[in-house]
This record gives C-alpha cells, structure tokens and sequence, in this order.
C-alpha cells in the first residue's frame, strides 16, 4: 500500500509538491488547496503540519475536507475544518473558535478528528486541544462538532492544506516517521487507511481524481 501524501492528482494548480509529496507549498493566488491520497467516514485519526511558511492570519490552514468539496471554494463552502494560523478553529466556512495562540513559521499544527463522534480537536505545537485545558481526544472531551447540517457530517474526508491569496508552505507528517509531539490515545494515523469505500474508509490511489 503507498505511504499516504498530498496527492498530486487531487490538486490545485497553485499548489507545488516536493519531498516526496509531503511538502505542499502555495504563492497565493486565489482560493486553492490540495488534498492527501487517502480518505476516511469512520475512525480516529491524527497528523501533523510543519509550517516552513504561513503568513495569513485568516484563511490560509490546514485540517480535513471531504472528498465533494471543490478545491477552489473550501472557505466560501461547508466542507471543511481547518486550523489557521492564529489558532482559530474554522468549521464548515464559520469560525467555530477564535484566536488563541500564535502559529505561522517553523510551528506544527496538530489535527486530530473522530469521524465516527463527527469530532474535530486542533492544537500549536504541545499547546492546548481547542484552546481548553480539560479537552482531551483520547477520552472524546472537548471537541468541536463536524456534525452541523451541511458539514462535513458523515462524508468521505481526507487531510487538506488551503491557501488564499497569501503563501503556505507546510510539510506533513501522516504517520510514515515520528511525530513531534505525542498523538493522543487512540488515534491512529493516515498511513494506516485501508478499506473499500463504504466499508468505513477507502484507500483513494492516484488514478482517481482540493482552497
């Protein structure tokens, strides 16, 4: 099975990959974005986002997205959760938590998500889960609802990095080396999807077909 990456055939023409297809960077130009090569509906998953360049403090971020969602209209649609830079929360084009903590160069963006409670828990570095010292993904404390009418509730979503007129430049980690901080009890990581579409998750190879 192929390690999971952003997927080259699931992207915008902004976006340039590199180092293996880990690192996923954009000059701005628009609302553009890039999803990974593997998806899910159920489950518990965690990965990493090292922010080598993040400079908007409002769209631009990282999260998931589900596999409908327009790559040029993630912001302006109801298919994604992302964190940004500021540590602010977005959820289906509604910001769900404010800022809290400061991200941008040389931080990582941590995003952990239980497609099965429709939960979604973000943090800066080892800082707070969803800025609150008691939320807690490993107990399912904490964290904020994908289940609104309209969001992502129940689809097929994958790891995504957005970009708007402003330049991100981040490199993942889904699992294949050591994280950098500790993944919370529980979640596995992208690189351990596998399954068949409508069995819970699906393996989405690069011959199929992300703001």
């Amino acid at each position: 099975m192929p390690a999971t990456t952003w997927n080259p055939a699931d992207k915008s023409a902004g976006f340039t990959l590199s180092e293996g297809d880990l690192r996923a960077a954009a000059t701005g130009g628009g609302n553009i974005g890039v999803r990974a090569n593997y998806s899910a509906t159920t489950g518990k998953y965690y990965f990493e986002a090292l922010a080598n360049v993040h400079t908007d403090n409002t769209y631009d971020g990282v999260g998931i997205v589900k596999m409908s969602q327009a790559l040029n209209n993630v912001f302006q649609g109801t298919g994604g959760a992302e964190m940004i830079k500021n540590g602010g929360i977005d959820v289906a084009g509604a910001v769900i938590l404010a800022n809290y903590v400061a991200g941008g160069n040389g931080h990582v963006y941590c995003v952990a998500v239980d497609l099965t409670a429709k939960l979604f828990w973000g943090r800066v570095d080892g800082g707070n889960w969803n800025n609150d010292a008691g939320a807690n993904p490993a107990t399912g404390v904490g964290g904020i609802s994908i289940s609104a009418a309209g969001s992502i509730n129940g689809a097929e979503c994958a790891p995504y990095v957005a970009s708007s007129m402003t330049t991100i430049d981040v490199t993942a980690n889904f699992g294949a080396s050591a994280y950098a901080f500790t993944p919370p009890a529980g979640f596995g990581n992208w690189n351990t999807v596998s399954g068949l579409p409508g069995g819970g998750a699906s393996a989405l190879s690069e011959w199929w077909f992300f703001s």
